[in-house]
């Protein structure tokens, strides 16, 4: 079986490597990574042509085929725990990288770290060129509820719960699965409440990265992506709420990563969090403000 298996993955790489042949992905000189399988190997062609286990796919249907497992794999259903590689021309426009990843985020994967390749081998391997990053999260989820409960909303109920007479028996509080419980949480919703009560205490920037650098609101630039330049930045806060111009390219995001890899270390304390095109346009058509945009 497991023979068969692996003569159907090496024929499947043949017919994808003639697809891919003439992509031209970003330089990388950093190490490899080991690659655990199974993982869903996404393409992202020069013509911005989607390609997932060797089919091209539109955008919109991503989400869907992911839910459907990994080929030949013996699995039906997503595999949660899965590596989700990202293989993308150098000159792609990151608002198409950002619009898949975005759907990426839809699903269960939302979570996992994504491989930002640089090689692309055409036989099974356990070390690839590539740098692992988390993906950003997505305002769209399979059941999302209309209201997501906040910690002074739960401290509100269990004041009022305090008020009944102690003669009769307060039932314990059940888990909730809907309250929002970190700063991205927060920031991926529309309620404006929950994102002024999770960044009240917060020492935050928004940022904005362009091909030369990353630029505070419409002024000038603020820093290079210089290594050195982009620490001494994000180390004065706590909170980076990171969004992308529309002219960006994928060669600029990987550029930004690299730099970002190279202090990551030092930047432990400093969450930062990518804004999606997505949830950027949510935001603007429900009038939420962000006061780190201030």
């Amino acid at each position: 079986m497991k023979i068969k298996i692996l003569l159907i993955v090496l024929f499947a790489c043949a017919i994808c490597s003639g697809q891919t042949s003439d992509m031209e992905l970003p330089a990388y000189d950093g190490d490899y990574r080991s690659v655990s399988t199974p993982y869903y190997p996404i393409y992202i062609l020069k013509t911005e042509e989607i390609i997932l286990f060797n089919d091209t796919i539109s955008p919109a249907d991503l989400s869907k085929a992911l839910y459907k497992g990994i080929p030949n794999y013996g699995s039906y259903f997503m595999i949660p725990k899965a590596q989700v590689h990202l293989i993308i021309d150098k000159d792609v426009a990151y608002e198409t990288v950002d619009m898949v990843k975005s759907q990426i985020a839809s699903t269960t994967a939302s979570k996992l770290y994504f491989y930002y390749r640089a090689s692309d081998e055409k036989r099974i391997s356990s070390r690839v060129k590539a740098i692992r990053y988390p993906n950003h999260s997505s305002f769209f989820k399979l059941n999302i509820p209309d209201h997501m409960l906040t910690q002074s909303d739960l401290i509100k109920r269990d004041s009022i719960k305090n008020t009944i007479p102690s003669e009769l028996p307060v039932p314990p509080r059940p888990y909730l699965l809907n309250t929002i419980r970190t700063v991205e949480q927060a920031i991926y919703s529309v309620q404006q409440n929950a994102i002024d009560e999770v960044l009240n205490a917060k020492n935050c920037i928004s940022l904005t990265l362009k091909s030369d650098g990353l630029y505070r609101g419409a002024g000038n630039r603020t820093a290079l992506l210089e290594a050195e330049a982009i620490f001494d930045l994000f180390s004065k806060y706590d909170l980076v709420l990171l969004k992308f111009d529309k002219d960006l390219l994928y060669q600029d995001y990987f550029n930004y990563l690299i730099v970002l890899e190279a202090i990551k270390d030092r930047l432990k304390k400093v969450e930062i969090i990518e804004l999606s095109k997505e949830i950027t346009e949510i935001h603007k058509d429900a009038g939420i403000r962000l006061p780190c945009d201030d």
